[in-house]
């Protein structure tokens, strides 16, 4: 949430907020991914 306020306040860099959103949805997906393939 830091880093999302920390990157939203710097709207010349959308660089970064697009790289964590994306890592963010890798780590989601991966989540996902795990709890599915648990038994």
């Amino acid at each position: 949430m830091a880093l999302t306020l920390a990157d939203s306040s710097l709207t010349s860099t959308c660089s970064i907020t697009d790289l964590t959103s994306t890592t963010f949805i890798l780590r989601v997906n991966l989540a996902m991914a795990l709890s599915l393939a648990r038994p």
